[in-house]
This record gives structure tokens, sequence and C-alpha cells, in this order.
């Protein structure tokens, strides 16, 4: 009875293991930086723009498809994240906020520096010593 539970857990822990690998190498190869910011009051605001360049003299680019719209209460502000998928680890990057008016007046906010690390590296790692593992426990090699 105990050999067969080892081996349903080996089984599972096998699962897991190929999961968090396939997760781990993703992270990897396409890292992700979270822009955040946060508004006090959004009176008379259009939407905003996130800007990025790989200098901090720019040339800066708008990153996001359209313009990204005010939270909705233009007098308590709100809070915001985008997702930046288009950078590669081991880069520095540079980052601005375009504040949009109705009027289309802007204000540029930043820029802030941010180094894009790799992840998942360690996991992967892991992920692969414990599908190692449960290969050996079910194949009988470890008992």
């Amino acid at each position: 009875m105990a050999i067969r539970t080892l081996r349903i857990f080996a089984l599972f822990t096998f699962v897991a293991g190929i999961v968090t690998f396939f997760q781990a190498v993703h992270l990897y190869r396409t890292p992700t930086l979270l822009v955040e910011w946060s508004t006090a009051s959004e009176l008379d605001i259009a939407g905003f723009n996130v800007l990025r360049a790989e200098n901090v003299d720019g040339p800066f680019t708008q990153i996001n498809e359209g313009l990204i719209p005010p939270a909705g209460d233009s007098l308590q502000g709100g809070t915001y994240r985008f997702e930046d998928q288009g950078v590669q680890g081991g880069q520095t990057y540079y980052y601005q906020l375009q504040e949009v008016e109705l009027s289309g007046a802007t204000a540029i906010h930043g820029p802030i520096e941010v180094f894009a690390t790799r992840g998942g590296l360690i996991e992967a790692i892991l992920a692969g010593l414990l599908i190692v593992g449960s290969i050996l426990v079910l194949t009988n090699k470890i008992r």
C-alpha cells in the first residue's frame, strides 16, 4: 500500500514539475515589467500613455496601444497597472507617464529607471529536479 501511495505521489509531483518547468521557461524567455501609478484626482483628464526608452534622454516611445482611460472618479483619482511585455532581461529601461487632458494638452511625469531581471531560472532547475526524482521513483530506481 505504501509503495502505491508513493507512486501516486510521484505521478502528481511529475505533473506539477512539468507544469512548473514550462511556466518557468516562459517567464525566463518573456520577462514582464509592471508599471504602476496612482492619481489623487483626475479633473479634465482624458487618459494616460506609458512611454519607454532604453536611454534616459530618449527617444521615448508610446507602448500602450490606445489611451488608458481615467479610473472613473475624477475627484478621487485611481490606481493603474500596465504590463510591459516587450522587454528583455538584463536591460535597463526608462519610463515616462504622459497625462493627456480633455483639451489635448499633455504633461510628462518621470522618467523612472527600471532594470529588467530574468526570472524563472531557479524555478526551472527545481522543477527539473522534481521531474527527475519523480521518474526515478516511478521506474523503481528509488524505493
